[in-house]
């Protein structure tokens, strides 16, 4: 499948603005039965098409920002819930509980509880010097870091905070009031970026009709 190049859109309507031109440079000489290729006809397809280019531009610029934005928001929280774990390792919680938290702040990192070893055949039978005969062991990611499962995750780790009256901090940005309002900071960049997109996607196939 061909691939639509932005250019080629702004060409083309720079070519029929080109094309209008001539055709109005002829005057009278130019009087079509069809009246759907007259002048003002065509003068209103090219602002269409003019518009239909600017609101296109206009809406991937805001989405690209608001998609920075959501980064930017969501940038703190693998150092963050490092710091919350550790915090949570020194107020005399239970273990399970602090087990928990690591479980999260794991999967927010998108590391495993062990490491994988070294690819080995599994089956010790046909174990030999030989490449060939090697057969690697496919291993499944555990990597949830999507900005949905990134969310998840961390207001997991709220919600076992604030289940716990032992959990205490001096440090403004670790207390629970203010991870809670990290949280909707990310929850709404999220939405905006995924509202942006949308309507940028829009505006491409309306830019494309």
């Amino acid at each position: 499948m061909s691939t639509i190049k932005e250019s080629t859109h702004q060409k083309n309507v720079a070519n029929f603005d080109h094309l209008i031109s001539v055709l109005i440079s002829l005057g009278p000489a130019y009087n079509p039965g069809n009246t759907s290729i007259n002048i003002t006809p065509l003068q209103s397809a090219l602002t269409s098409g003019q518009n239909a280019i600017d609101t296109e531009k206009t809406a991937k610029a805001n989405w690209k920002d608001l998609t920075n934005t959501k980064e930017i928001v969501f940038s703190p929280l693998s150092e963050l819930s490092t710091r919350i774990l550790h915090t949570l390792e020194s107020c005399n919680v239970p273990l399970p509980t602090v087990h928990d938290c690591r479980f999260y702040v794991r999967k927010i990192h998108g590391i495993r509880a062990k490491k994988i070893k070294p690819a080995e055949n599994e089956n010790p039978e046909q174990n030999s010097n030989d490449p060939q005969d090697q057969t690697p062991v496919k291993h499944i990611s555990v990597s949830q870091r999507s900005y949905d499962s990134l969310i998840e995750h961390f207001q997991r780790i709220i919600v076992l905070l604030s289940s716990q009256p032992q959990y205490a901090t001096n440090e403004p940005e670790l207390k629970i009031s203010a991870l809670q309002t990290l949280l909707t900071n990310m929850k709404t960049a999220r939405s905006n970026a995924y509202t942006a997109k949308a309507i940028f996607d829009n505006a491409r196939i309306e830019r494309n009709k």
